[in-house]
């Protein structure tokens, strides 16, 4: 039978459609399995985690996330206030909110401080809860030749996030006049760069910043069990054959300027029992040698 003009005679036999067949979902264990591939299964929160209690009106997860860190000069009670370009900074810059947490430290403790008044160069804190310390078991002292101010402050932060204790600038024979005479100039910068830098790191405290000294004085005045200088000689040891063995919990770094230590410098430095020790044959510059000097004490001597 022939269909004309879009219609079918009387009696044709009709076109049936095949019934469309269902997807059946199966389990599998605690996933499903949906056209054969297996269905992440939703997540629910166990019976324990949702009967956990609130304690000091934080909960669990926003104490274990991880949190800013800045300074305050002393905690009153349970109270902290934060002042002057940090407030100003925490509060205008990071928009600071009543009700946000901080980790709060005073150089000695680090609480959990809750935003309470946002004002215009003042924060006040309720602290909520006294965190675990993490200070560093290495007490190191850097006795760091002034160079040129962008490099002396980078390596002035990379200092600070691996640890050091106190730092020294030594006004070493080849480090350039005008950048002594600058240096007293620079201090309050040198002590921001401290600060941020230890806030970045989440430390305790903020290393110490002593005046700038004769390299000759400060070597006389340190009396730490390993006192190290670094030196370029071919014939010095590489510094890891020195620091074997070593099993003290202070140190003491001297590393000097890139046009290297004076003779009267390696005297006065062998006079107050430095061990001089290398980095290996290649030339580095001052705050690289920073860093691979610093990161060297750590794993010899640091249990952290």
């Amino acid at each position: 039978m022939v269909e004309c003009g879009g219609w079918t005679p009387v009696g044709a036999p009709q076109k049936q459609e095949k019934p469309k067949t269902q997807v059946k979902k199966r389990t599998w264990g605690t996933r499903q399995l949906k056209n054969g591939r297996p269905q992440k299964a939703a997540r629910t929160k166990s019976r324990k985690s949702k009967q956990r209690s609130r304690r000091n009106g934080v909960s669990w997860e926003d104490r274990r996330e991880m949190r800013r860190r800045f300074f305050v000069q002393k905690f009153e009670g349970q109270r902290a206030q934060m002042e002057g370009e940090a407030a100003h900074h925490l509060g205008r810059v990071l928009r600071a909110q009543p009700g946000q947490l901080y980790e709060l430290s005073d150089g000695q403790r680090v609480w959990l401080g809750r935003v309470e008044l946002v004002g215009r160069d003042i924060i006040e804190f309720a602290l909520v809860e006294e965190l675990e310390q993490q200070l560093p078991s290495l007490n190191t002292t850097l006795l760091l030749a002034v160079v040129k101010f962008d490099a002396f402050e980078w390596a002035l932060e990379k200092a600070t996030e691996l640890g050091i204790t106190r730092i020294v600038p030594l006004a070493a024979a080849r480090s350039e006049k005008a950048l002594l005479v600058a240096a007293p100039k620079r201090v309050e910068r040198w002590r921001k760069i401290l600060l941020e830098a230890s806030q970045q790191s989440r430390r305790v405290n903020v290393p110490l910043l002593e005046p700038l000294a004769k390299p000759e004085a400060a070597f006389a005045s340190k009396a730490e069990p390993l006192r190290v200088m670094l030196s370029e000689a071919p014939e010095v040891k590489p510094l890891r054959l020195v620091l074997a063995g070593q099993q003290g919990k202070a140190a003491v770094l001297a590393i000097g300027p890139e046009g290297g230590w004076t003779d009267m410098e390696f005297a006065a430095a062998r006079g107050a029992q430095f061990h001089e020790a290398s980095l290996g044959k290649l030339i580095l510059r001052t705050e690289t040698a920073v860093v691979a000097a610093l990161a060297s004490l750590n794993l010899a001597l640091s249990s952290d």
